[in-house]
């Protein structure tokens, strides 16, 4: 039996990526994972990989009668749910002279405004009183800005909020024994990171100099172990806290 046998996960961002890997672990371990995303294609696509436990929902998560109609899925089909992962998320890698203000607030709808509508519409259908977990995936952008972090002035910002906003939320529901924690990843190995350094090798001196643990980046599948063991028993104990997954930036 899988550690997450008969549970059920609402993970954001589940077409590719962080989002995918996690939900396909999640199903492995025999939960049903209803996998979110605004493009229907990916979501069926991931549906077809990952078969019947993956339910694909096809909603904005920067929308919040989106996430009402969302808890109204849950309550008919599920009546409540184990775990909360709020991935979904965009940079753009323009700094603050660069940026326009609509861009600027794009980002932060898709990055922060989604957490705070996940975790507060969400709640009603989180399982009380069992240690059930809310995960938000920030990133070392939330904890440090410059160059290695995509030196993104709506990402860096918006990351940062979803730190502390956690911690926040950690405090609000500890009563109901929901555990509340952010994931911090560094670089992480996606199709657009391998485009890059085919495009301009030399960024992998400046990458192996920032991450000194080889291989200076890390595999979507490892952010998602990170994830789940936030979501497992095991971490009953752990609650407003941040997980680093940086390949030792954040230790130079």
């Amino acid at each position: 039996m899988g550690r997450f046998e008969g549970k059920v996960a609402v993970v954001t961002g589940a077409g590719q990526g962080v989002g995918y890997a996690c939900a396909k672990k999640f199903i492995e371990e025999g939960a049903t994972v209803i996998g979110i995303g605004r493009t229907e294609a990916k979501l069926t696509k991931a549906a077809g990989e990952l078969g019947g436990n993956y339910i694909p929902y096809t909603m904005d998560v920067g929308i919040e009668d989106d996430w009402k109609k969302l808890v109204e899925f849950i309550k008919e089909n599920y009546t409540e749910i184990d775990y909360l992962v709020n991935n979904a998320a965009v940079i753009l890698q323009k700094d603050i002279l660069t940026i326009s203000y609509e861009e600027f607030k794009s980002t932060v709808n898709i990055n922060l405004d989604s957490v705070f509508l996940g975790m507060k519409l969400g709640y009603e259908v989180l399982k009380k009183g069992c240690y059930s977990a809310i995960v938000n995936v920030s990133s070392i952008g939330g904890i440090k800005a410059g160059p290695d972090t995509g030196n993104d002035a709506g990402y860096n910002a918006s990351k940062a909020g979803v730190r502390n906003l956690t911690k926040h939320a950690a405090f609000v529901f500890a009563p109901d024994k929901i555990r509340v924690n952010s994931v911090h990843p560094g670089g992480i190995k996606t199709q657009m990171l391998v485009d890059y350094l085919a495009a301009y090798p030399e960024i992998e001196k400046q990458l192996a100099a920032n991450n000194p643990l080889a291989p200076h980046y890390s595999e979507p599948e490892e952010v998602a172990e990170c994830i789940l063991f936030l979501c497992d028993p095991a971490s009953k104990a752990v609650t407003g806290t941040e997980l680093v997954c940086d390949c030792g930036n954040l230790a130079i």
